[in-house]
Formats: structure tokens, sequence, C-alpha cells
């Protein structure tokens, strides 16, 4: 069953096996998975899920334009921080040393930051893909700031990087 990014999925691989994502920012812990044909229940399986120990950003390796496009950020051992996603589309990194190194940008001459969002795993909306976006690629990275202390270098996620399709 596909579904919409983030939301979880799951899809048949061979008859002995069938892959599961879960949601996305679904809380750790462990969880029963029941597996069933039109005759019945066939089995369970317990899944554990653990949060992630450093930032992370996860994002759709391919998105269909004209739909609306969301990231996720987990913020992984970090507390009380702002969460500011940048994108740009250009693989080229930006580095202020002493505050924040980034793999995009092009030394900050190619990027957009939405505004701060706060929570220990958040869902950014990028926004509606117009049709035009056929082909480009858009790279996204956060960086995470703690307003009480503004303690630098300022953390980062990974870079995650979505191709548009049609």
């Amino acid at each position: 069953m596909e579904a919409p990014f983030g939301e979880g999925s799951w899809k048949v691989i061979d008859d002995q096996r069938i892959e599961v994502c879960p949601p996305l920012c679904l809380d750790e812990g462990t969880y029963t998975i029941t597996y069933s044909d039109p005759n019945g229940v066939l089995g369970t399986m317990e899944v554990s899920l653990e949060a992630p120990t450093v930032p992370t950003l996860v994002c759709e390796h391919e998105h269909e334009v004209g739909t609306v496009q969301h990231v996720y950020i987990h913020t992984g051992t970090l507390t009380d921080v702002l969460i500011f996603t940048i994108i740009s589309t250009e693989a080229i990194p930006t580095v202020i040393p002493g505050l924040v190194s980034l793999g995009l940008g092009n030394q900050g001459s190619n990027y957009l930051c939405g505004p701060p969002l706060m929570g220990e795993c958040v869902q950014d909306t990028i926004g509606m893909i117009p049709l035009s976006a056929v082909g480009t690629q858009l790279h996204f990275q956060s960086i995470l700031i703690n307003p009480f202390t503004n303690a630098t270098p300022w953390p980062t996620t990974n870079m995650c990087s979505t191709t548009y399709v049609n």
C-alpha cells in the first residue's frame, strides 16, 4: 500500500517478505504488525522503533510536481532548539567558520530559509511544487539553534535531495 510520504506504507516484496515504512515522527517503542489475507489473520510481528540520536532530516528521493512536499526533521538528543530548514538548488557547501557548516547554498549565495519550527520531530511543509519544476533538484538541510544559549557552532542535520518528476 503506497501512502503519501511521511504517513507510512507497506508493500509486498515476495511470498515471504513485506517492506514496512512506519509513519515518520511516530513515537519510539514497540509496535505489533498484523498481516492477513481475505481469509483472516496470518500472523503478527513485533517491531521496535528507536529515535535518531543525531539531528536527522528526511525527504523523498523523487517528488511529483503539482503536489505539496514535506520534509521531516528529528532533533536527535538536542532539546530546546529552533529548527531552520535551508533549501538550495546547489549542493555546494556554505561554511562560516565557528558558526555553521552546510553542504549546500554555495557559500550563502543560493539558498532560502524557512520560518523556525520547534519540536523533537517536526514536519516542515515546503509547499506546492509547480509543474515547471520537472527535472529540477532541490537540496535540504536544517540548522538547529538553541535560543537560550545561542551556542556555536550551530548543529546541522544531514543534507537530503529531491528531484521533481511528472
